[in-house]
């Protein structure tokens, strides 16, 4: 149980948790096999000044662009290599993501340890980056700055457009009758949309038209 008198126990297991599982994911998981595909990333932090530059920063498509992602990216591609780049991005996205659970949930820290220790969730941090980067953004915000969930979502939708898909979700859930059948309807009728949106390449056509 979390007290004022085991909160330090509490902090002491949060720490070391902490530090063997950012070495883990940056120093032992990336050697298996799960991370083959990194060298791709490798390539696109490389020529990262390159993506920058083609970017169109008036174009009304930006926002789908994942361009604050772009902008991280291309900052730290100055002063360091592309190896060093993932390392630096796994090791941020993952301690800000737990750091800020544990410090809004401390007495839930061995359900946060759990789910981090998820398969699906390392997942996140050491194969796909942008979303673990993205998740490290939006729970900071969320939590740790107590920013709503709309800033919260929109931010990190600059990081990985997922996110963007949040935010009209939640305004129709809250435009949306508060009645059981209503939300059934309205979460049967969104969990279609999203996935007719995501699968048909629809976001792709979006910004082939915001760019005309």
């Amino acid at each position: 149980m979390y007290t004022n008198t085991t909160a330090k126990y509490y902090n002491a297991i949060f720490l070391i948790f902490l530090i063997i599982y950012v070495y883990t994911l940056v120093f032992a998981v990336p050697n298996s096999e799960i991370t083959m595909d990194r060298s791709s990333y490798f390539i696109s932090f490389a020529n990262a000044e390159d993506r920058f530059n083609n970017v169109e920063l008036l174009s009304p498509s930006i926002v789908l662009q994942e361009p604050l992602y772009l902008v991280i990216v291309y900052f730290l591609s100055i002063f360091f290599s592309p190896q060093a780049i993932a390392i630096i991005i796994i090791s941020f996205a993952s301690s800000s993501s737990i750091f800020s659970l544990y410090k809004a949930r401390p007495e839930l820290l061995l359900i946060i340890i759990l789910v981090f220790l998820l398969p699906q969730m390392m997942g996140k941090y050491i194969v796909h980056l942008r979303q673990g980067l993205a998740i490290a953004f939006f729970l900071t915000i969320f939590l740790y700055f107590k920013k709503n969930l709309f800033i919260s979502s929109f931010i990190a939708g600059l990081i990985h457009i997922s996110f963007l898909i949040v935010i009209p979700i939640m305004i129709l859930i809250r435009l949306a009758p508060k009645t059981r059948n209503a939300i059934l309807i309205t979460s049967i009728a969104l969990s279609i949309f999203t996935f007719i949106f995501l699968s048909q390449g629809l976001f792709a056509k979006l910004v082939f038209f915001l760019d005309l």
